[in-house]
């Protein structure tokens, strides 16, 4: 990458090297799609490795790479979690005035293995590879880790990772929150409780907060669970935006909950556009509800809605799906 050879040169010209440097080479890492959160994990710990403190912008860019990045290849994850880990308690130890522990002692991964057989001093059950001392609790299996919660598990879940912010006095903002509610598992249980850890950080959630939370439950069809945010956001004195209702369109499965939400808009004065039709559609469509369709057919002509090029993508699968189950229909 070119920012990593632009650092190297400023370390060939002993340029001072600091945490809004390392800030930007996180950057540079949420580029790339399939190994940066792997090169995350390890410029972390060149960054403690240098005694250089994370600020809030650190940890919610380690966010942006949980959310959007990959570990690479396993073999190569396992070498880099190993370097991390041993690393670690070489610090550590040096700290202490103790002599580090030979490699001759230290157990090597199998490289042919998709299983890391490092285990913490103190094992616990959630992993955490950004704390002073790095551990991977109970999980065995790299192999394991493919979404953004498993990512978000490896640095310690929500608790450690602001427990982690704490200790680096790196106070948690809005933006914290905005990017963590997006890499929490899709539960209601996981989404109270960041919310109680918002309460107690003193942080107001904003509007773009309480829509990715909408999206979130509109995505797992939690209809209900939806509007209960949507009484969140009132309850917090902000208006709901043209997003809003887009994200809560999403989970209307049926023709008697989109004409909930449509009268819900029609009394806050917002009106229709393509996309809210669109994911209307979108259900309607995966649920092959005839009569759902029409009726947003019907209400994009009524409301001179001109359907973008998504929208009629989606009426084109519909209309193939009719036709297959027509045809298995006449043959039976």
């Amino acid at each position: 990458m070119t920012a990593f050879q632009l650092v190297d040169e400023m370390r060939s010209k002993k340029l001072k090297i600091d945490v809004i440097t390392m800030n930007f080479l996180l950057q540079s890492c949420i580029s790339d799609k399939e190994f940066g959160f792997r090169h995350a994990l390890l410029l972390w710990h060149k960054m403690r490795g240098k005694k250089l403190i994370p600020d809030a912008f650190s940890f919610n860019l380690l966010l942006r790479c949980v959310r959007d990045c990959g570990l690479g290849d396993l073999e190569t994850t396992e070498s880099v979690i190993k370097q991390i880990l041993t690393e670690s308690i070489a610090r550590n130890q040096k700290l202490l005035n103790k002599p580090e522990l030979s490699t001759e002692d230290e157990t090597q991964p199998d490289s042919t293995s998709t299983e890391l057989s490092i285990e913490s001093e103190n094992p616990v059950s959630v992993p955490n590879l950004i704390c002073t001392a790095p551990h991977l609790g109970s999980l065995v299996a790299l192999g394991e880790v493919k979404k953004a919660e498993d990512r978000l598990l490896l640095l310690g879940g929500i608790a450690g990772f602001l427990e982690e912010m704490r200790i680096c006095k790196a106070t948690p903002d809005i933006k914290t929150f905005t990017e963590l509610i997006e890499v929490i598992p899709p539960t209601t249980a996981a989404e109270k409780l960041l919310l109680r850890f918002m309460k107690q950080e003193n942080v107001q959630a904003d509007v773009d907060f309480f829509n990715v939370l909408i999206k979130k439950r509109s995505m797992r069809f939690d209809y209900v669970g939806a509007k209960e945010v949507l009484s969140m956001i009132h309850a917090a004195k902000l208006l709901p935006d043209i997003v809003t209702y887009g994200v809560m369109a999403l989970g209307c499965q049926t023709q008697a909950e989109a004409e909930e939400l449509l009268m819900v808009m029609k009394n806050n004065a917002i009106r229709l556009n393509t996309a809210i039709l669109g994911a209307m559609l979108r259900q309607g469509c995966a649920k092959t509800n005839f009569n759902y369709v029409m009726y947003i057919m019907d209400l994009c002509e009524w409301e001179q809605v001109k359907p973008n090029e998504q929208f009629i993508k989606h009426l084109l699968e519909f209309e193939k799906k009719c036709k297959h189950w027509k045809k298995r229909g006449s043959q039976v």
